[in-house]
């Protein structure tokens, strides 16, 4: 360890010895698609906006490359007769890596003798998304501020997303963390969160997937595409960037967060290879012994890898993959003084996740892609809780759960998109997943009972989906209309869904929008197999649906500021909900179900998004967003009530201020802040009879009047400062990014006090960090 921080101090005296007085320059490159087909465009022109003597033009396979362009920001753009221009903004240029971009040129639409010009993040990278969508950036990763370089952190900035704070689950339009799906290049994976699902289903602490592999990718509220199945209030469609093919390039990063390493470069003729692997800081110092942090273990790794293989007549082969590796050790607190009953818990999780695939892309010579993936996933846990108490004067240790699950996924997807001229495309696919599990829970109905076996099985199933969609596009009109189905051998249930959505661009700056479609997501595997009293109470559980309704409005002020809004409404049903209490899967907190539950619940939620952008340009860049909206669920007494997450409202200030700066101008300062006003928390009225009669005094709540009680406002915010220092190929980055926030999670009895206490977690993370990039 010595001899590495050594080697990288010995790096940075050396460079600064011999940097001369000019300003460093990198070299753009990337590649100019046609968006009909996907195939690459010949002899388009691409310039710098900033810089009118910088610019190129495009190859025979699409590719170009600018060199010599000074560090900097910069808007790029490509243009070709026969197609909208397109700008990329807010790209920056670095010394310590080159830019690469990928341009995606529509077809030529004129209205009112006006040019068409379209603006990257006004536009998802799905062409056939028109409304509830939007793409986020590599380069929103590095500049939000509370980012934390976590897909999910910097989605809770969008309209219309509740951050679950210190859980890093997000809740969607009221929806509950769990029902969001998680994609990476097509094809769902387990919850890529380190510690996933333990404290909320759906979330865990930090993102295992890397800002240094992810590349520009979409997220979903509502009215998905009719490729998107298995999800009901949002997508991550995450999507990988390909490494160099001309240069060898590093990343060294060192912070509170992790230890990073990256490499990427040429990989075989024409090809790339991408990899990054991180490990946990204070993982690192409590192994090696530097650290001793009373017992506690939090010890966590990933890796992320890409490898892009182009053929001359085969296609192209990428081999992808991320993982992630967790352990972790809470030991029991003070037994003798404790307030509480879980005080003297001993908690041990480990959890094992991989994904990993082989993807083909094979264009044919009439314009039609042919993309197959054959992927794996596989995701195991084993979790174990201890409560010591006092019995007969000694300490006794009594097992309150363990979880020993292995879920592992053989995924086979394939689609077809071929383009019938200028106004018309099909695109049909399906996916198959062999699902295998094998499954043991064991919990205790009391701290100082035995445990009861909740699900012990091996067993394995298909899950199948279909679907076809219609692409047209008349100038200034564009429509999908299409069919998904889906069907699960598990107990033969089905579910047949059509989807259609529209944008209509009014004038080039306004544009309307509107989606309609049938949502279906089936449950984890393990809430199938619940056991009571030797029986399987789940098997007949089938899909919990959603129809999603929503309308849009995009204005472009300017080329730089942009006005979203997007009202929706969504009717939720089959929801499995249990007979003769309040539960509803809508609410769910808990990573073990030990509940006979039956599909009879429903759901609803609507309100309107609305989102103002200001694009970084001169410097400044902001965003205000907010969400008024309701959401209520139906229990099995036949009664509405309002859900756990129905926070009523949701806003976001965001603003931030980039300076070049230094004696050539070439370092970069960035200063952000964001402050979330959202409504309270919501929890329902204490049984104090009940709560008393519990031998564990596990606080219970009055089933009648459920989440009618809501909590003071808990504001959250997050500050970033980071500071780049570009020298001739190498760059230096020192980042203070640093969020608060708080989640509540019950009331607990105080054994002391004899009250009932309101169980928080306040979340106040600092990531301080240095970068090197050479």
């Amino acid at each position: 360890m010595k001899k590495i921080v050594f080697m990288l101090v010995a790096i940075m005296v050396a460079n600064s010895i011999v940097a001369q007085n000019v300003v460093p320059t990198q070299t753009i490159r990337g590649k100019v698609l046609e968006e009909s087909s996907g195939q690459p465009l010949p002899f388009a022109t691409v310039r710098v906006i900033e810089r009118s003597e910088l610019g190129g033009m495009t190859d025979s396979n699409g590719l170009f490359a600018i060199e010599n362009v000074p560090v900097g920001r910069y808007t790029l753009e490509a243009s070709m007769i026969g197609y909208s221009p397109v700008l990329l903004k807010e790209q920056m240029v670095s010394s310590g890596k080159e830019l690469i971009v990928e341009f995606v040129l529509p077809d030529a639409v004129n209205v009112l003798n006006e040019v068409v010009v379209k603006v990257n993040k006004q536009e998802p990278l799905n062409r056939t998304a028109t409304v509830g969508a939007r793409m986020f950036s590599v380069e929103e990763f590095g500049r939000m501020p509370g980012g934390m370089e976590d897909p999910a952190r910097l989605a809770s900035s969008f309209a219309g997303v509740s951050a679950g704070g210190s859980t890093n689950g997000i809740s969607i339009h009221g929806n509950a963390p769990h029902l969001l799906a998680w994609r990476i290049e097509g094809v769902e994976i387990p919850n890529p969160n380190h510690y996933a699902n333990i404290s909320v289903m759906g979330g865990g602490i930090v993102s295992a997937l890397s800002t240094k592999v992810i590349g520009n990718s979409d997220f979903f509220t509502a009215a998905f595409p009719t490729e998107y199945n298995n999800a009901i209030s949002g997508i991550f469609d995450m999507r990988m960037r390909n490494g160099n093919t001309e240069r060898y390039e590093h990343t060294v990063q060192a912070g509170i967060l992790g230890i990073d390493l990256a490499s990427e470069g040429p990989f075989g003729k024409g090809g790339s290879y991408l990899v990054n692997y991180r490990y946990s800081f204070l993982g690192l110092v409590t192994q090696l012994g530097l650290v001793d942090i009373g017992g506690q273990m939090l010890d966590y790794q990933d890796i992320n890898f890409k490898f892009n293989m182009p053929t001359a007549k085969a296609g192209t082969f990428s081999l992808w993959g991320t993982g992630l590796i967790d352990n972790f050790k809470s030991p029991a607190g003070n037994i003798d003084g404790k307030e509480y009953s879980d005080d003297s818990n001993e908690n041990i999780a480990r959890q094992r996740m991989l994904a990993t695939g082989l993807t083909h892309h094979y264009y044919f010579k009439s314009g039609a892609l042919l993309r197959t993936t054959l992927a794996y996933t596989v995701n195991t846990e084993a979790t174990s809780c201890d409560n010591y108490f006092y019995a007969d004067r000694e300490l006794v240790a009594n097992r309150f759960f363990t979880t020993d699950k292995t879920n592992y996924d053989i995924i086979l997807n394939s689609s077809l998109r071929h383009t019938f001229g200028k106004h018309f495309s099909n695109t049909t696919g399906f996916t198959l997943t062999s699902m295998y599990s094998d499954l043991n829970i064991k919990k205790s109905p009391l701290y100082t009972a035995p445990m009861l076996q909740i699900v012990n099985t091996s067993n394995s199933t298909l899950y199948a989906s279909v679907y076809t969609n219609n692409h047209f596009h008349f100038g200034v009109l564009e429509f999908n209309i299409g069919l998904a189905y889906q069907h699960l051998t598990l107990n033969n249930k089905s579910s047949l869904e059509p989807r259609v959505n529209m944008a209509y661009s009014v004038t080039p700056r306004l544009k309307i929008s509107a989606g309609y479609g049938i949502y279906s997501r089936k449950e984890n595997t393990d809430v199938y197999f619940v056991e009571k009293d030797g029986k399987k109470v789940n098997e007949d559980l089938g899909f919990t649906h959603a129809h999603h309704y929503m309308l849009g409005l995009n204005y472009q002020i300017d080329r730089n500021t942009m006005l979203k809004i997007e009202p929706y409404y969504q009717w939720l049903y089959d929801i499995p909900v249990e007979d003769g209490t309040g539960f509803s899967m809508l609410n769910n907190l808990d990573f073990i179900i030990d509940r006979d539950l039956t599909p009879k619940g429903k759901g609803r939620n609507f309100g309107v998004d609305i989102t103002l952008e200001r694009y970084l340009n001169k410097g400044w860049f902001g965003m205000l967003t907010g969400s008024i909206f309701s959401s209520k669920f139906m229990a099995s007494n036949g009664k509405w009530y309002h859900s756990r997450y129905d926070r009523t409202y949701i806003f976001n200030f965001i603003a931030g201020k980039e300076w070049m700066i230094g004696k050539n101008k070439s370092n970069v300062l960035n200063i952000s802040g964001k402050y979330t006003l959202q409504g309270p928390e919501r929890t329902s009225p204490i049984d104090y009879v009940a709560t008393a009669a519990h031998p564990d005094h596990e606080v219970q709540y009055v089933e009648d009047e459920l989440f009618t009680v809501k909590l003071d406002i808990e504001p959250a915010y997050a500050f970033s400062v980071s500071y780049k220092i570009n020298k001739k190929r190498m760059a230096h980055s020192f980042v203070f990014d640093f969020m608060h926030s708080m989640s509540f999670f019950g009331h607990k009895y105080n054994l002391k006090t004899g009250k009932y206490d309101e169980h928080k977690l306040g979340l106040s993370l600092p990531q301080i960090a240095y970068r090197l990039e050479f």
